[in-house]
């Protein structure tokens, strides 16, 4: 099934960008073939200093990141940490937060820092990519929305100008 999404993408629209950040080599790599393959255009950092550096760089569509890096590999605190500093720079990024050592409690943590959806690991393929889509066309929905909606503020306070007269009018005493 979910090779018929990427013929469906592809379609529809451009290369969604995803930023994908691991710190585990066959990660990034399952990642890579999984991602490319359905015709997201993915870049991979292992830190979470990159992280925020590549976002300082480049837009992208959605980041999908590791709660555990090098630091601390069981609690997640690296990954919970991260996850206000990249609303702070981007508050409208999806982020799918992934990892092997995840409990209710640290979904609902990475959910109330700003996470949109939370991946345990090993993932199943399919039900990644679903998460992916799902988290990016809602994003590219809400841009859409908030552009829409800022036209027509603009309209309005043109037309609101256009009322207003040009010359504030002399009362006559």
């Amino acid at each position: 099934m979910y090779s018929s999404m990427a013929a469906i993408r592809s379609q529809s629209q451009t290369a969604a960008r995803v930023l994908v950040a691991d710190d585990q080599p066959d990660v990034l790599e399952a990642l890579r073939w999984l991602l490319t393959g359905e015709g997201y255009e993915p870049e991979f950092v292992s830190s979470t200093d990159a992280v925020l550096e590549r976002l300082r760089e480049h837009s992208f569509d959605l980041l999908l990141m590791d709660l555990n890096y090098s630091r601390d590999t069981t609690s997640g605190r690296e990954g919970l940490e991260l996850i206000p500093q990249v609303r702070a720079h981007d508050p409208a990024i999806p982020i799918v937060v992934m990892t092997g050592w995840g409990s209710v409690d640290t979904a609902v943590e990475a959910m109330r820092l700003g996470a949109k959806s939370f991946v345990q690991k090993p993932w199943e393929d399919e039900t990644l990519l679903e998460i992916v889509q799902r988290e990016i066309e809602e994003a590219q929905a809400n841009k859409r929305r908030d552009a829409k909606h800022q036209r027509e503020f603009e309209d309005a306070r043109l037309i609101q100008r256009g009322l207003l007269p040009a010359v504030m009018p002399q009362r006559r005493a």
